[in-house]
């Protein structure tokens, strides 16, 4: 089965009013068929789902460190995720995902506004592709003021702390510290708010830099959804 370019930046953000964000780690006796499975048919098919532009894979560069990977996906907006074609895959999986689902670790899941002039993506094409391929991930709790951001260098996206979770997801299975670098850091309660996609670790604010709430990730293919899988029922 052929794979997408996963380094190009689908059409534009222009028309993209919210991203859907997921790291997870997977049971490491499942990693061959993880990798299979998420490759070739659970983002492919999530990209059928109308309103759903685009998926992005990537693995953390140094997977000791929290959740192996990160997914991202591009929305016409937040209510995607609530009309019947996406809440149909998630009460419908395929063999293959309801198989996975048990396999999954260190879950955490975030929506996210995107800006409606993204004037953060005015970048160059060498920046962008490098932002697509090998991106930066940042999540704090406040939005870095604007003179701590290189112009040009990512974006910085709003988490919606009112989207619904996963409803077949145990909490055994969510990372309450979304493996530090996604969710609320281990010394204060204080929820994380922003997610940063930058460019490159020199680019990160200086008081995030190095810290647990920074990672580094490197691109995964993504195969094209070629037909439409068997579905189970409840």
């Amino acid at each position: 089965m052929a794979d997408a370019p996963c380094a190009a930046l689908p059409p534009g953000w222009a028309p993209i009013g919210a991203v859907l964000a997921l790291w997870n780690d997977v049971d490491p006796t499942r990693l061959a068929d993880y990798e299979h499975w998420h490759r070739h048919e659970h983002v492919p098919e999530r990209c059928t789902v109308p309103g759903l532009h685009w998926g992005l894979r990537w693995a953390r560069a140094d997977a000791a460190r929290g959740p192996r990977f990160f997914t991202l996906y591009g929305l016409r907006d937040a209510a995607v995720l609530d009309e019947p074609a996406y809440q149909r895959l998630l009460r419908e999986p395929t063999p293959a995902s309801r198989a996975m689902r048990p396999a999954l670790r260190q879950v955490t899941r975030w929506v996210c506004a995107v800006p409606a002039e993204p004037v953060a993506f005015a970048m160059a094409q060498a920046q962008l592709a490098r932002l697509m391929t090998a991106p930066t991930v940042v999540t704090c709790a406040d939005e870095p003021h604007p003179t701590q951001r290189a112009p040009g260098t990512g974006l910085w996206l709003a988490r919606l702390p009112q989207a619904a979770p996963l409803p077949w997801l145990s909490a055994t299975q969510q990372d309450r510290t979304a493996g530090a670098e996604a969710g609320a850091a281990r010394d204060t309660a204080t929820p994380v708010a922003w997610l940063g996609l930058l460019t490159a670790p020199e680019t990160v604010p200086g008081a995030l830099r190095g810290t647990a709430l920074t990672a580094q990730w490197r691109a995964l293919p993504v195969g094209q959804h070629a037909q439409e899988p068997a579905r189970s029922g409840r």
